[in-house]
């Protein structure tokens, strides 16, 4: 038995790769197929969201860190010695002889002290808001109230831990949020979290 291609006039024989079969009617397929039965979300009810694992938004956020006072310094990043390309960026973190440097849009390379030094050119607006942002998420602590970004808006809430890039943030309903250091605005720095 041959097939005939409906959509041109060429015959395809049968072969070990298309062993023959005979044809299926629509009412045969609607018989054999099934129906799922999908959660229908309208914009009246957000998306359900999954309560976040701690140990992988950690991760994401670079682990649990305090920096020292070289974050958001702009700087030249030496390629000899380190396993790094040559580069102007932020200082994001500092703590002994490691240093984390944002280079580009979202990349950020690890390197050691002796491989970065002051930038003396002209700091492009972009890097000028960036090592802003870094510099006041730095003088963030462990128990500071903040406001901070989600997709609906804004929300308050208490920094639970602080991390290299951001940190886990509890909302005052008890929800746990990660947040980038971008998005995290403090408060008021004297008043700290209830026990």
């Amino acid at each position: 038995m041959a097939y005939t291609n409906r959509h041109s006039a060429r015959t395809i024989g049968s072969c070990a790769r298309f062993p023959q079969r005979r044809r299926v009617s629509s009412c045969e397929w609607m018989a054999r197929s099934r129906k799922f039965s999908l959660p229908l979300i309208t914009p009246a009810s957000p998306a359900p969201r999954e309560p976040i694992d701690l140990e992988a938004a950690r991760k994401k956020l670079g682990g649990r860190g305090l920096t020292e006072a070289l974050a958001g310094s702009v700087v030249e990043v030496d390629a000899r010695g380190a396993r790094c390309a040559h580069g102007v960026g932020v200082v994001l973190f500092a703590q002994g002889d490691a240093v984390d440097v944002w280079i580009d849009d979202g990349i950020v390379q690890r390197t050691t002290r002796g491989s970065v030094r002051p930038f003396g050119g002209i700091v492009p607006d972009k890097l000028a808001e960036l090592a802003t942002d870094a510099k006041e998420f730095a003088t963030l602590s462990e128990g500071i109230r903040v406001r901070f970004a989600t997709r609906d808006g804004s929300a308050v809430g208490g920094i639970v831990e602080k991390c290299r890039y951001g940190a886990l943030v509890l909302r005052d309903d008890g929800k746990m949020f990660a947040i980038g250091f971008r998005k995290i605005k403090a408060l008021s720095r004297s008043v700290l979290l209830p026990n």
